[in-house]
């Protein structure tokens, strides 16, 4: 069978995962720190700590925080249930791959029976049984779901657009099963069947359309329908996309209520700060001010201090540069006055000013 129309795909840029993630435990005492032992790398993806690669929240290494915060190696691709991971960020983003919801006409090569469906899906949800139009063509349709209920994930409404592409589309977008609190979506159209200026990644409002994606939503399903097909769009736009997620500890709702169990307080590295969730209840935590590394790691593997006088290009001096703990002073050399942060802000002292150390020395003598 080859591909010859397809009339419309529907995507939510950046975003995924799938609908069997493990569930999150309950509020407890703090997990045991994670072994030395765990293996932290699949590919060229680093899996760091509060997640970890495996499958058994029991095991000695407690390589993850919780159950759903585990990833699986499979060959030298990390994956979520069963969506491929690209990579995890501590700030509290997760970028996945995600397929794309389709709804496309074909040509068949053979006799085609219209109750036999295609091959079952990757993800959730899928394509459904192949109707005959009018003309003889083929009409198939996909389209997918992901459930995030009870899971450290949300979409990321920041950085994620429900996209269609195609002409006199409409696609939906909604949550579990259309009962709940949720759904939207919007029409796309186009002259001629030209979609030529949806391409690149760039929509314009011709041949393409987008909504915005709400806060905190942990489901969602893809609708498409059209009244009409009329320009071919590449094989290339069909598969899967890149997407974000938002993560954080949500065995707690704020960074309040969790300080209030300090026995399963997450953010333990004694330079660390809690901040509550951008997108659902929950929280994440970051190093201070000063400080880097993993803030839900203790010790030397936590939080610390960045010496900024061996980092120049971020942290600029142009005079003498001393270290302190969560920050650095930089002074101008003797002989010299003014700010030493900025380059050509120390000039050179005026004839006869005397330095600060001669003014106390003066000071402790009249005294």
């Amino acid at each position: 069978m080859s591909f010859h129309k397809i009339a419309a795909v529907a995507l939510v840029l950046w975003l995924g995962v799938a609908s069997s993630m493990a569930r999150l435990p309950a509020v407890g005492a703090l997990p045991p720190a994670p072994s030395s032992n765990c293996q932290r790398k699949c590919g060229d993806v680093y899996i760091p700590y509060p997640f970890g690669i495996g499958d058994d929240q029991s095991s000695p290494d407690h390589c993850a925080w919780a159950a759903g915060f585990y990833v699986s190696c499979k060959g030298n691709a990390p994956f979520v249930a069963n969506v491929e991971l690209l990579n995890i960020s501590l700030q509290g983003q997760a970028r996945v791959m995600n397929s794309i919801s389709s709804y496309c006409y074909c040509k068949p090569k053979g006799p085609i029976s219209a109750n036999k469906a295609p091959p079952a899906p990757v993800l959730g949800g899928g394509t459904g049984n192949p109707k005959l139009d009018d003309p003889g063509n083929i009409m198939k349709s996909s389209g997918w779901f992901l459930d995030l209920t009870n899971c450290p994930y949300r979409f990321s409404d920041s950085q994620n657009k429900f996209t269609v592409i195609g002409c006199r589309m409409l696609a939906y977008i909604s949550d579990e099963d259309d009962v709940g609190r949720y759904m939207s979506g919007c029409v796309s159209v186009c002259v001629g069947g030209n979609v030529s200026n949806a391409m690149n990644g760039f929509c314009s409002g011709i041949g393409c359309c987008q909504t915005a994606i709400p806060t905190d939503l942990q489901y969602y399903k893809v609708y498409l329908t059209s009244t009409a097909f009329n320009n071919s769009y590449g094989r290339r736009r069909r598969g899967q996309v890149p997407l974000v997620l938002d993560w954080a500890i949500r065995d707690a709702s704020s960074c309040e209520e969790a300080k209030k169990h300090i026995d399963s307080y997450a953010c333990v590295s004694n330079n660390s700060i809690c901040l509550d969730s951008r997108n659902g209840p929950g929280y994440f935590c970051n190093c201070s001010k000063g400080y880097r590394g993993n803030p839900y790691l203790q010790g030397l593997d936590g939080c610390i201090d960045i010496n900024e006088c061996n980092e120049e290009s971020n942290y600029p001096c142009y005079g003498v540069c001393k270290n302190t703990p969560g920050g650095f002073n930089c002074s101008c050399h003797p002989g010299f006055q003014g700010i030493a942060t900025i380059q050509g802000g120390c000039q050179k002292e005026p004839v006869g000013t005397l330095t600060l150390r001669a003014k106390l020395a003066i000071g402790k003598d009249i005294f």
